[in-house]
């Protein structure tokens, strides 16, 4: 009966908020690329290229190392939807609905384990229809921080299952064939090719949950002796969780994190507009239930919304007044039970923890941001706003802990009609269709028209700005040519048999990076690079075979083995290759 209670209500709250992605067209948002980066991941799949990092088409159809640096997991996941015949805007839909059914599930779990069934449905509720995840879904369009955030609580429930295996000597985690450590590298790999940026906004959460479950299971045994000599389990778990993870997402972070200054990105993405000083909080825009689909800017007045919730503003408020009562009872020396002390108290770290991190998107922390390096590449501050959400869902299913028995439900109802009242966040700005618009699968349009919006990985050397989008790989014919024949034509791989009457130089619509290697006659040769950034060779006189190839290089090659390496010991550790223990093993 619990599963059928827990199953409906989970449905309806992703019902609640998937229920505009129902409707037929595509909406618009902030960010429209979505459906040109599937084609395009499409397309270097197609090619063979894996893993994929080069875009034939972006950057003026002269090409980027687009998923060297844009996190490509959702887009892997888009492509495959994609190839297999869904449209390009349900693929798009599907992979917002997906974000909304796996946080739903991770924090319905999460929430579970702390709080029982009803609490981690209310936990579930209060995370997805946070109005933040609205905003991402419906108005800024951040697909990829969406799905760096649905692996949050599955980080957050996996460190839990850590600490309980250890100190809570929970039977049911030692028993598991898959260690909790296996399941937390797997999460961490997911957001970390998911979006790099909440990886940083992770931190001060990751920091604040580790705090969370140690108080929690120190309440639990208060036995310093036994707590002691199992922590040190939880941490080593905790870093081979960390070496595993990264070494899974190792093909992208280190090219990312490496061949960056290689691209355009710092010039194009840490001023201006996207100065982070231009976009601190205020408290009061907690608070407020304006709703827009503009940007923000500096000030209180932006033009989309930083509002809580309802709910969730009723879940702290609801839990502070409790803990009030809670403390006046302690200090009027009231007997509480050892039950009810660890409730306060970690309800109260919950809170604590929430604010500081709600914190970090006011111009309260401004000075901490300026003296903190790497700061500046998360942008806007409001993406802390994400981080706070679990604890903030958590803080609210704690009430439950609090009211008394026969006031559970009703206490639950009333949070569901207040979700039922955030629900209304979770629509686009109008209901015209945009499909032809902003999400099409053209290579000539994506070239001339969606470059533009995204140019941000450009090769160093590529002076787009005096070149026209490229109508054919080939930016200049040699002179004295006799023929010229097409034997490949991929995204990442030419060849071409050429004849010419005299030597001269031939000059490719592919911008300069490394990694381009030009072969003649089968044998790898120097090229040269044009004063606007792109590839140049000059050829012999006669026939020769000339292939244009993308290559790994080193660096790239180093982090793929790592990647490769780590994926079979990630497979040799799940417990399809396993027999479970016997919980008759298991020691107390």
């Amino acid at each position: 009966m619990k599963r059928l209670f827990a199953g409906l209500m989970l449905g309806l709250i992703l019902l609640m908020a998937s229920w505009a992605l129902l409707k037929p067209g595509m909406f618009r948002t902030h960010d429209y690329v979505h459906g040109a980066r599937i084609v395009e991941m499409s397309r270097i799949l197609e090619a063979g290229q894996v893993p994929p990092r080069w875009s034939q088409n972006f950057g003026f159809g002269y090409g980027m190392p687009l998923f060297s640096f844009y996190a490509p997991l959702p887009y892997l996941v888009g492509a495959g939807l994609y190839n297999l015949n869904f449209s390009l805007t349900t693929s798009v839909k599907l992979l917002y609905f997906i974000t909304h059914l796996v946080t739903a599930l991770g924090m319905y779990r999460l929430g579970k384990r702390w709080f029982g069934t009803v609490g981690g449905i209310l936990a579930a509720g209060l995370m997805v229809l946070a109005p933040y995840r609205a905003l991402n879904v419906y108005a800024r369009g951040a697909l990829s921080e969406l799905w760096g955030l649905m692996a949050v609580p599955w980080i957050m429930l996996s460190v839990s299952n850590i600490y309980g295996k250890y100190l809570g000597k929970s039977k049911q985690l030692l028993a598991s064939t898959t260690p909790a450590w296996v399941s937390l590298a797997f999460w961490l790999t997911v957001l970390l090719t998911s979006h790099n940026i909440t990886a940083l906004l992770l931190v001060p959460l990751f920091l604040s949950w580790l705090v969370l479950v140690s108080t929690r299971y120190y309440l639990k045994t208060k036995d310093l002796t036994s707590y002691f000599k199992n922590w040190w389990l939880s941490g080593l778990d905790l870093v081979k969780a960390g070496v595993l993870g990264l070494g899974l997402a190792s093909f992208y972070v280190w090219p990312a994190l490496l061949e960056k200054s290689l691209t355009q990105v710092d010039s194009l993405i840490l001023g201006g507009y996207f100065d982070f000083n231009l976009h601190f909080l205020y408290i009061r825009q907690f608070f407020n239930n304006f709703w827009g689909y503009e940007g923000s800017g500096w000030g209180a007045d932006d033009g989309i919304s930083f509002f809580l919730g309802y709910a969730q503003l009723a879940g702290l408020l609801l839990i502070t007044l409790l803990l009030f009562k809670k403390f006046a009872a302690w200090r009027a020396k009231k007997k509480l039970s050892s039950r009810d002390k660890k409730k306060i108290v970690l309800s109260s770290l919950l809170i604590i923890f929430s604010g500081l991190i709600l914190l970090l998107t006011t111009f309260k922390s401004q000075t901490l941001w300026q003296v903190t390096p790497g700061m500046e590449y998360i942008q806007f501050p409001w993406r802390f706003l994400g981080m706070a959400l679990p604890l903030i869902a958590l803080a609210g299913a704690s009430v439950l802990g609090f009211v008394p028995i026969k006031l559970r439900y009703p206490t639950f109802c009333l949070f569901f009609i207040l979700m039922f009242m955030n629900a209304g966040f979770f629509r686009p700005s109008d209901n015209k269709d945009y499909t032809d618009t902003y999400y099409y699968s053209d290579p000539t349009r994506i070239r001339e028209e969606m470059s533009g919006i995204l140019p941000d990985y450009i090769p160093q050397t590529l002076n787009y700005e005096n070149l026209e989008p490229a109508q054919d790989i080939i930016q200049s014919l040699p002179g004295g040519i006799k023929s010229i024949d097409r034997l490949v034509d991929k995204a990442d791989a030419y060849l071409f048999m050429i004849d010419l009457e005299q030597p001269s130089n031939m000059v490719f619509a592919i911008a300069d990076y490394p990694g381009w290697e030009l072969e003649l006659d089968g044998v790898v040769t120097s090229h040269d690079t044009t004063e606007d950034g792109l590839i140049a060779i000059n050829l012999p006189k006669g026939k020769v075979q000339l292939g244009v190839i993308w290559t790994e290089t080193i660096l790239r090659q180093i982090s793929n083995s790592i990647s490769a390496i780590s994926l079979i010991i990630f497979i040799s550790l799940l417990d399809i290759w396993k027999k479970p223990d016997k919980y008759s093993r298991v020691k107390e």
